[in-house]
C-alpha cells in the first residue's frame, strides 16, 4: 500500500469532490484562471498515465526524472509513478547548470518525463542523460521513441484496467 491507494480510495468515497486546483495564466485576461480535477478525474488520469508508462517498459523501482511544471498533469504523473512503484526524482533546476547535470548523472535515472526544453537540453549534454531509456514529453515535439503525455493517456484509455 502506498499513497496512490489513498487517491483510489478517495475517488471511490467522494468522486465529485475537488482533489486539486492549480492556477494557469489567462491568455485573454489579466491574471490567472483556475483549473481543477475531481478525485475521480485525477484517479482516471493517473491510471491512464500509469498504464501508458507500463506499456512503454517502465518497471517497479525504476528511477524516473520528472521536470514538469506545476499543473494538473504534474499531480497525475506523480500518482502514476507511485501506482507503478517507480521512484520519482525531482531535482531543483535553480541549482545551476553544472550541478544540475552532475545530479542527473549521479542519480542514473531510467526514465525522463519533462517539458520540451529539457529534451532539447539533453541533446547538448547527452552524457548526463545516458542512463535514460524511456522519454516522455509534456509537449507535442517528439523524436525517436519519445512519447507525449497525450499518447500515454490514449494508450492508457484503450487498455482495460490492469
Amino acid at each position: 500500500m502506498n499513497i496512490a491507494s489513498r487517491l483510489t480510495e478517495q475517488a471511490r468515497k467522494q468522486p465529485h469532490q475537488k482533489a486539486i486546483t492549480v492556477p494557469r495564466k489567462s491568455l485573454f485576461k489579466k491574471g490567472y484562471i483556475y483549473e481543477s480535477l475531481t478525485f475521480s478525474e485525477l484517479e482516471e488520469r493517473s491510471r491512464q498515465y500509469a498504464i501508458g508508462l507500463k506499456n512503454m517498459g517502465f518497471a517497479k523501482g525504476d528511477r524516473t526524472l520528472v521536470f514538469v511544471r506545476p499543473s494538473l498533469d504534474f499531480s497525475a504523473i506523480t500518482f502514476a509513478l507511485f501506482k507503478l512503484g517507480l521512484i520519482p526524482v525531482f531535482i531543483y533546476p535553480g541549482m545551476g547548470k553544472e550541478n544540475l547535470l552532475r545530479a542527473i548523472q549521479q542519480v542514473s535515472p531510467i526514465g525522463l518525463i519533462a517539458v520540451p526544453e529539457v529534451h532539447i537540453l539533453r541533446l547538448f549534454y547527452a552524457r548526463a542523460f545516458e542512463s535514460i531509456k524511456f522519454f516522455v514529453t509534456t509537449g507535442n515535439l517528439r523524436w525517436g521513441k519519445m512519447k507525449s503525455l497525450k499518447q500515454l493517456r490514449l494508450s492508457g484509455s484503450d487498455t482495460a484496467d490492469q
